[in-house]
């Protein structure tokens, strides 16, 4: 299993010759990842990799925080998947080496309440459930099931900061990751979500 150095499955990725798959959860990629990747976590069951059909159309380089869970998770996808190895570093040997790296931030219930306070132009977007809205929603939030983001990206505007919302922070980060790599330049995930946002009593609106 080939060892690749950073600056070698960076020019494989931009000749569009291999995929790089970071394995890292959604919470890492989301804060930060080399530029480009592709975040199919790799969990105790396995690669979540079902949803991307973009990932078996080249081979793929594997990254992740720790190299040696990279290389033992490419040698154990290698008998089913095209894996042409991993790289041989974590985040700070990208960095090291002078790659981009990209990512989408936090922001506190705090500081989004002072920033929607003083009236910033920011499009906040709630990605629970319908009937998670009923214990309340921010004011003026695009309400939008997080499987539903795809098909609506036209009803989120580009101009402006996102910030993506849902119970805990978990499925924001997925989404807020999503929106950046569909061109999204500024979004931001709203750390602990709504129920950090209600336990800090910043208001609601109420959905019958």
């Amino acid at each position: 299993m080939k060892a690749y150095l950073p600056q070698e499955a960076f020019q494989l990725v931009n000749r569009g010759e291999a995929l790089l798959i970071d394995i890292s959860s959604d919470r890492q990629f989301a804060q930060a990842h080399p530029k480009n990747a592709i975040n199919l976590p790799y969990t105790a069951n396995g690669l979540q990799a079902g949803q991307v059909e973009e990932t078996l159309e080249k081979p793929w380089i594997l990254f992740g925080r720790i190299p040696a869970v990279a290389r033992s998770v490419a040698e154990s996808l290698a008998p089913s998947r095209e894996i042409m190895g991993y790289l041989d570093v974590g985040l700070e040997g990208w960095q090291a080496a002078g790659l981009p790296v990209e990512g989408v931030g936090n922001i506190t219930p705090d500081e989004l309440h002072a920033r929607l306070q003083k009236g910033e132009p920011l499009t906040v977007i709630d990605v629970r459930e319908p009937y998670e809205w009923r214990s309340g929603v921010i004011e003026g939030a695009l309400k939008i099931p997080m499987g539903q983001i795809p098909s609506q990206l036209a009803s989120i505007p580009k101009d402006r900061p996102v910030v993506v919302v849902c119970a805990s922070g978990n499925r924001s980060a997925t989404v807020a990751t999503f929106l950046h790599q569909q061109g999204y330049p500024r979004v931001m995930n709203l750390a602990g979500g709504m129920s950090l946002w209600i336990g800090a009593q910043h208001p609601v609106v109420r959905i019958p």
